[in-house]
Parts: structure tokens; sequence; C-alpha cells
């Protein structure tokens, strides 16, 4: 079973300011976030995206898909070790390995948000993956 390897769990942090201090530990101080405002709005969103990511407890076992798994991350991100990313390949069929993006984080951010500070890696990376794919599949 794949584990997620969280430092630190944001659910136990039952006060907001708890949850803010440990969310920017673990993402950076996103300025979109300080206001109080959104901060209220958004919370109970976060708080449900990570209890999912921090109880999941999925019943995929090896080679269960019948697809490609490709497992992705920033280097430098250590959220992510190759370990865990390598373990990901062998839950689809063919296995493919992990894959590692080269980034550069906002002063305030982390390695972790590549998908939405640079996607251009990514969107190059699927779009040849997925052309070889559609090669490989109309043989």
């Amino acid at each position: 079973m794949i584990q997620i390897k969280f430092n630190h769990r944001l659910l136990p942090c039952q006060l907001p300011n708890f949850f803010w201090e440990h969310f920017e530990r673990r993402y950076g101080a996103n300025p979109d976030l300080q206001s109080t405002l959104i901060q209220h709005y958004v919370e109970p969103l976060l708080r449900n995206d990570f209890y999912l990511l921090e109880h999941y407890q999925g019943p995929l076992s090896p080679h269960n898909l019948k697809i490609p798994v490709v497992a992705c991350c920033a280097s430098g991100d250590d959220r992510c070790s190759p370990e865990q990313l390598s373990a990901w390949s062998s839950y689809g069929s063919p296995s493919v390995g992990p894959h590692f993006f080269q980034t550069t984080p906002l002063p305030w951010s982390t390695p972790h948000r590549y998908i939405v500070e640079s996607p251009q890696p990514l969107l190059d990376f699927l779009s040849s993956f997925c052309a070889d794919l559609l090669l490989s599949s109309s043989c």
C-alpha cells in the first residue's frame, strides 16, 4: 500500500491559528491566503481535503489498474521520496517509473506547488507521454 508521508498532520490543529501555522510550515505563506476572510472561507474545505489525504486507506493492490501509472514530483520536494514515487509504478500495468520535474518555487513557496507555479514541464511530459501511449496502442 502507498502511504503518504507527512512531517506533521494538519487535522489535530483544532484552533484556526494552529491550523494556519502548520499549513504555512507545509506549503509556505501563500500571500493569497493571508486574509482572515479568505481563511475563514477556505479552511473548512482544506480541512476536508487533509482529512482524506491523512486517512485514506485505498483498496488498490499492485497491478490492480490496467493502465500505466506515473507518479510525478518536483525535484527537491521533501514530501515525496523517490521510494514513495517508485512504489506507484507497481500499481499500473505496464509499469512506468516516477518522473521528477525541475522547478523554481516562488520565494514564499515550496517545490510541492510545481503544478501551480511551474506547470509547463508537467504539461510537456504529459503531452509526450500521451502521444507515446497513442502510438503504442495503434500498433
